[in-house]
């Protein structure tokens, strides 16, 4: 199950373990100097293992702390995006836990975002829900649908008042 995790390093080489970090981890947020937030599989020990031989090679005295984390139970000072990054993540994690998640269930988690952040018409979202139409109650796929016109209007009016 993935989890999210902390690593933290007293790094003078940023650049070095940036590039080491996206190619070890699909999934990163980079928001403080030496301080990586990333999503993974593998546990505390087996994220220090794999970042050791990189770390000890660079610097011996090189300090290292992975530790996980609580998304449900953060708080700080970081920019808005990084709070999306969280929330964005967990919901994929709540939804790879579902065992037959249901089309509100995708809705819920996140799953339709992309897609509606470039909906611009109720057709765009019937295009996006057209391969559902068959493998869902037509209560669900309206609920869903309705939702997913509220969110583009919400979209639309923060573009438009953005300018």
């Amino acid at each position: 199950m993935s989890k999210f995790y902390l690593i933290s390093l007293n790094c003078s080489d940023d650049e070095r373990l940036e590039k080491f970090i996206k190619e070890t981890f699909e999934n990163w947020a980079h928001y403080l100097k030496c301080t990586w937030f990333v999503v993974s599989n593998m546990n505390v020990k087996e994220i220090t293992d794999k970042l050791s031989p990189w770390i000890r090679s660079s610097d011996e005295r090189q300090l290292l702390l992975v530790s996980e984390v609580n998304p449900a139970d953060i708080n700080g000072w970081l920019p808005h995006g990084a709070w999306q990054w969280f929330a964005k993540n967990q919901q994929k994690i709540m939804f790879s836990e579902m065992e037959n998640p249901s089309l509100v269930d995708m809705y819920n988690c996140g799953i339709f975002e992309p897609e509606l952040i470039t909906a611009n018409s109720i057709t765009d979202i019937d295009n996006i829900l057209k391969p559902y139409e068959n493998q869902v109650t037509r209560f669900a796929l309206e609920t869903v649908r309705g939702r997913m016109i509220e969110r583009i209007s919400a979209i639309a009016r923060s573009r438009y008042e953005a300018g």
